[in-house]
């Protein structure tokens, strides 16, 4: 084998030993680490799912205690006031409420009233079996359980039930008991639904009775929830991550396993971006060994190869009769071979693979943009953060100071905002201020989908700041009568009622106007002004906008 075909083979060997190693480098750290972080996306999502159920199951428990701790109902459910159904209970109030139950019995566990919904209007659903299979009446049910509060989940016939019974009492909580109110929510499909919308994710339900065919990789991970009391477990699809956990009834029995998906976002850009490092790792060492292959090409084969030729020329000439011609003739070539030299040392070779490295040096463009939102857009309600927002100010301001025209600032922040946070949590909170956003970007007439270079087009801008607080920029020509009619329409905007975990809740904003080039003529001065104005309309009784005055 030939000096050239051995080095070639050792610069393939070398090629594919370091492709290979890289390879499995960046799948071992960079790809592991992207599905450590689409497993954790999808346990959380799973806990909100969690929380979310939670939070109706206080509901129902709420409202069984208000109508258990009541002098009324404890008449009632000893026959004593006959007046308790047509003022409470008729028409279906109670389902009205967002209840698919409900169930008085007296102190001997007999049935004093047993209704059951079919939707929010309250109509009564006469084919709706509320015990579950096994169960002969609601009191067995409740004996069922060693759950002193009888709160926990039922199956029914129309799916898993929050069920909540409480002993009823006087209004002063003293005994003895008359007996138990029963409210129950079933996790119906509509419930389902409005649960992925609120916490952005498919949710469902799968039964783990076996009495539904379901795809064997969701029935293996049912399996294991069963047998080895793990508190979730994960499945991964071609397009999605699943978490999945069981839903137990009080009796502590498996009735249905809940299941959130989102889609594997995190993996396929992980994936992606490992492919593009493995082809830019495969062409850099691509380039290397070409590199390397010029080299020895330029300082060692060729010469080899050329001192080759003239020995074999030498060795010809001793065996020939014209030995002086030959030996001539060598001279010139070892002459030619020595001079060739210096070719090989310009490096034309060298020149023109640095430049192909050069092209190869690109960036990845979509991780840029990725990293440009985090870093400009708010993450909760999508619209521009203080750094972004301050960025387009201060560039609107100076095109304002070289046309003579206004911008003007507002301050936006939501009264009675603090409630919903203490009374139903920062999520429900959360819920609220993407609503208040939507509105925003509703009333300004704002683009569906923003791009990076768009937002220096834009003639309006709100942004979130932190907490319950907004600013929005306007500009152009006609401020004087546009700025106020905003500022009215945000106010209305916030008024309007929010729907948050089934109930409506009523907040407003107070808002202040600043003004360029009348009120201040720099970023921090406007947003101060314009925040001192929010100040001054929030002590002048909320639910007003003010105007900045000096």
């Amino acid at each position: 084998m030939s000096l050239r075909k051995k080095v070639v083979g050792v610069l393939l060997l070398v090629f594919a030993l370091y492709g290979v190693t890289a390879s499995l480098v960046l799948n071992q750290l960079q790809g592991r680490s992207y599905i450590e972080l689409e497993q954790r996306a999808i346990v959380e999502q799973l806990l909100r799912a969690r929380d979310v159920i939670r939070i109706h199951g206080d509901y129902v428990e709420n409202l069984v205690f208000d109508w258990a701790y009541w002098n009324d109902s404890w008449l009632y459910a000893q026959g004593k006031n006959d007046d308790f159904y047509d003022e409470n209970l008729a028409g279906g109030y109670l389902g009205t409420l967002g209840f698919d139950f409900v169930i008085v019995l007296d102190r001997d566990g007999n049935a004093v009233f047993e209704e059951a919904y079919s939707d929010k209007q309250g109509t009564v659903d006469s084919t709706f079996s509320i015990l579950p299979n096994g169960i002969s009446s609601v009191n067995d049910l409740i004996e069922s359980t060693s759950n002193s509060e009888y709160r926990g989940w039922i199956s029914t016939k129309k799916g898993p039930a929050l069920f909540t019974a409480s002993e009823i009492y006087r209004d002063s909580g003293s005994g003895p008991t008359a007996g138990h109110f029963i409210l129950g929510r079933v996790l119906n499909q509509k419930l389902l639904k409005d649960l992925s919308t609120s916490i952005h994710s498919k949710v469902d339900l799968l039964p783990v009775d076996q009495s539904t065919t379901i795809p064997a990789e969701f029935q293996a991970a049912i399996d294991e929830l069963l047998i080895s009391a793990a508190a979730h477990v994960m499945v991964k699809t071609d397009e999605d991550i699943y978490a999945m956990t069981l839903l137990k009834s009080i009796d502590d029995l498996p009735i249905a396993a809940l299941r959130v998906g989102i889609a594997s976002d995190i993996t396929a850009l992980g994936e992606s971006s490992m492919k593009v490092s493995i082809v830019i790792l495969v062409l850099a060492a691509l380039i290397v060994t070409a590199c390397l292959w010029a080299l020895l090409q330029g300082i060692m084969l060729s010469p080899i190869e050329r001192l080759t030729k003239i020995l074999r020329k030498l060795d010809e000439s001793s065996a020939s009769g014209e030995a002086n011609h030959q030996l001539s003739g060598a001279a010139k070539a070892l002459g030619y071979w020595r001079d060739s030299m210096s070719v090989a040392a310009r490096g034309d070779e060298i020149g023109e693979l640095v430049g192909a490295f050069q092209k190869m040096s690109t960036s990845l463009d979509d991780a840029a943009s990725r990293i440009w939102v985090l870093a400009h857009v708010d993450e909760l309600s999508n619209l521009a953060n203080r750094r972004l927002f301050t960025e387009q100010l201060s560039d609107k301001l100076e095109q304002a100071k070289n046309q003579f025209t206004q911008i003007a600032v507002m301050f936006v922040d939501l009264d009675d905002f603090k409630p919903i946070n203490d009374r139903l949590g920062h999520r429900a909170g959360d819920g609220v201020l993407i609503d208040f956003a939507w509105r925003l970007n509703l009333l300004l007439k704002m683009p569906a989908t923003i791009g990076k270079n768009q937002y220096s087009q834009l003639r309006d801008l709100p942004a979130r700041i932190g907490g319950d607080e907004f600013v929005i920029m306007l500009s152009g020509d006609d401020l004087s009568e546009r700025a106020p009619e905003v500022a009215a329409k945000i106010i209305y905007a916030a008024s309007t009622p929010f729907e948050v975990a089934g109930e409506l809740f009523s907040i407003s904003a107070s808002v202040g106007l600043a003004v360029f080039p009348d009120d201040s003529d720099t970023v921090e001065a406007l947003l101060h002004n314009a925040d001192t104005a929010m100040y001054e309309a929030k002590r002048s009784g909320k639910n007003v906008w003010v105007k900045y005055h000096n």
